[in-house]
């Protein structure tokens, strides 16, 4: 019997470094079956062994090279690419200027498969029934029923805060279960996973995975099996569930597309809109965009007749918007009010809680103060690895960078000049709940919900469960209380301090403030049994993004704002791509972004095409762990493709591209 002959494979290392970014060359075992492009392999890479994706199942190996080459070493069966992953890979490895390999690797299941898999209990919750539609939203479901039949545009469901679109993406996807697909929904904080799973369980029962970064490995490990396997056919979960294995795509849904956690912060730094789009254009699926305050480039593409546009004008229990209310703080304090409670929330809270309502009350910004000052001579401590100052945490009893998570004692006297005046500024959630208590009883049923009390794995699930089983009380947190949340017993909110959003150095920080007082003023009134009450307190009551929320008005501030950004070359009217330059030196950190801008104006390509290099500049937060900072922003036209740069710093200094970015800080 003649000897079988050898095949060849090529294999990309999943390893997140460009000089490796590219496929070597092994031999396959007879042993492993028969390859296939997609399968993820293990393999030899120097002395280490690595996961490596198969790209070519049949590679040509010259002879005399043959004898040289390592032979894969075992298989996973746990795990295997499809030919849409495989091409929605190199699409985002070619957008967004990141390895292939990083991009491979977002398809794989967050760990390997574990010795003792822990299985997650199916749901036992029998299904409810579809709720009865109004007219708006039976007419967007039909819609986005009828664009699973064709290949469509994306579609953009536009809807004021409880105007149903929930409901409309739970019966949208019934109807792509029914025809035997599955369907991904996206939500953009782990807070609003519980509500959210709780809702699609009950419609849906086992056919629902969650995957989300707070469960642990076993758990994450056992729910993406069961999608891959087809047990479960709906993916829930954060920007991440994008990339689970659902087989026989058929709806994609973006809830809350506005929200910048759709963003990956580190590589490769999708835009989860634009990827799902790519998805869907490969899988043949439709993709729906909600929002009641679509972002200012969904706004602008819908404009332009790429997205399909339907609204939901109105809330689906035929409740009426909630009266706003704004309080000027500068005149509060003139008159003689020192708290952070304006006299007249603190008269709204005390008559919501003599009802046995809820109340919504919304600082961003945790913690018992945002830092200390000395009043003798001015100094403020910072962190010793970053630019920032030390939040105060009265609780823990200690100093804490928000950059890096280092904490610090409190001291007892300034380190400068021995001074014992060491004065509080900026109060976080910590100090209001203290102001609450004080002014409402100790008694009163207060939740905080912010990072620091929700570290624990379930942490947002048991606030929301306990807010949820008060049978009055207040909901005091951070942004992540301000969306997607439903509490129907809720009758007033109340923003602390809008000007914690309006005060920083972005492009984005009036609309992210706008989005953010709309969306929690949307909490409020649901039920429709009263009309809600909002009350924004804020030092800058003439801000448009205030007085747009005040008026209801969303044209009075997206007409402004993009006549700003326009004038100033800023998305949606341009494409940015910022480079940022870190290391121990700064002189060297500089020199390197110095010497890269060099590269782009030598360039005749990038002038001939309209781009403009703006800096170097040392970034807003200047240091890191103590790592200097300094980047440079480039603005193309719109459609513009940015391209691979040929620039190379020294091992020393390390060079990121956030190309589309969310944060220029």
């Amino acid at each position: 019997m003649s000897t079988p002959a050898t095949r060849y494979v090529t294999v990309l290392p999943d390893v997140n470094a460009q000089a490796l970014d590219h496929p070597f060359s092994y031999s396959w075992p007879s042993a492993l079956g028969t390859p296939r492009v997609g399968q993820v392999v293990k393999v030899e890479l120097g002395r280490r062994q690595v996961t490596g994706f198969l790209l070519d199942d049949a590679a040509v190996v010259e002879a005399d090279t043959r004898d040289k080459l390592k032979a894969v070493l075992s298989l996973r069966d746990d795990a295997c690419l499809s030919a849409g992953n495989i091409a929605l890979a190199k699409w985002i490895a070619s957008e967004y200027l990141c390895p292939l390999a990083a991009a491979l690797h977002l398809f794989l299941p967050i760990t390997e498969k574990p010795k003792r898999p822990r299985r997650v209990e199916p749901a036992t919750v029998p299904p409810d029934q579809p709720k009865l539609l109004n007219d708006e939203q039976q007419q967007a479901l039909e819609t986005i029923c009828a664009a699973l039949d064709v290949s469509s545009r994306p579609i953009l469901l536009d809807g004021v805060t409880g105007s149903g679109k929930t409901e409309v993406y739970l019966q949208a996807i019934a109807t792509v279960l029914a025809r035997g697909g599955g369907a991904i929904c996206l939500v953009p904080e782990i807070s609003l996973t519980p509500q959210t799973v709780s809702r699609f369980r009950a419609r849906f029962g086992d056919k629902v995975a969650v995957l989300h970064s707070r469960m642990s490995k076993g758990a994450r490990y056992s729910e993406w099996q069961r999608l891959r396997c087809g047990q479960a056919r709906v993916a829930v979960g954060p920007r991440s569930a994008l990339f689970a294995p659902v087989a026989d795509l058929g709806l994609v849904i973006i809830d809350e597309e506005h929200e910048y956690s759709y963003k990956q912060g580190n590589a490769p730094r999708y835009v989860s809109r634009d990827v799902a789009e790519q998805l869907c254009r490969i899988e043949s699926a439709g993709l729906v965009l909600g929002s009641a305050t679509p972002s200012l480039e969904t706004l602008s593409r819908a404009a332009q007749g790429h997205y399909q546009h339907l609204r939901l004008s109105k809330r689906a229990t035929g409740a009426t918007a909630p009266q706003v209310r704004i309080v000027d703080l500068s005149l509060e304090f003139k008159q003689g009010n020192k708290t952070m409670i304006s006299v007249a929330l603190a008269e709204a809270l005390r008559q919501t809680m003599a009802r046995r309502r809820k109340a919504i009350l919304l600082l961003n910004r945790r913690g018992f103060a945002s830092f200390l000052l000395c009043r003798d001579c001015g100094f403020v401590p910072t962190c010793a690895n970053c630019s920032t100052s030390l939040t105060l945490h009265q609780a823990t009893g200690h100093l804490e960078c928000h950059t890096c998570g280092l904490q610090y004692p409190i001291p007892p006297r300034c380190p400068e000049c021995g001074s014992r005046y060491i004065a509080r500024f900026g109060k976080g959630t910590e100090f209001a709940e203290a102001d609450l208590h004080q002014l409402l009883g100790p008694d009163l049923p207060l939740i905080r919900m912010d990072a620091d009390s929700t570290r624990r794995r379930d942490g947002h699930e048991q606030r929301l469960r306990e807010f949820a089983e008060a049978p009055y009380g207040i909901l005091l947190g951070t942004q992540m209380i301000a969306k997607g949340l439903d509490f129907p017993e809720v009758s007033l909110v109340g923003v602390l301090l809008a000007d914690t959003g309006l005060k920083i150095p972005d492009f984005r920080a009036a609309e992210r403030s706008y989005d953010l007082f709309e969306q929690v003023a949307g909490r409020s009134g649901r039920a429709g049994d009263v009309q809600g009450q909002v009350i924004i307190q804020t030092y800058e009551a003439q801000h448009i993004a205030v007085k747009a929320v005040k008026a209801g008005k969303r044209s009075l501030f997206t007409e402004g704002e993009l006549t700003l950004r326009q004038s100033l070359g800023y998305p949606p009217f341009s494409r940015l791509c910022n480079i940022v330059f870190d290391g121990r030196t700064e002189a060297e950190v500089q020199e390197q972004a110095q010497a890269f801008c060099a590269s782009l104006h030598a360039d005749a390509a990038y002038a001939d095409q309209g781009i403009a290099v703006l800096g170097p500049a040392a970034c807003t937060i200047a240091r890191i762990k103590g790592r200097y900072r300094w980047h440079v922003l480039l603005k193309a036209p719109l459609g513009y493709h940015f391209r691979s740069f040929g620039f190379k710093p020294p091992r020393t200094v390390r060079m990121t591209v956030d190309v589309d970015p969310y944060d220029l800080m």
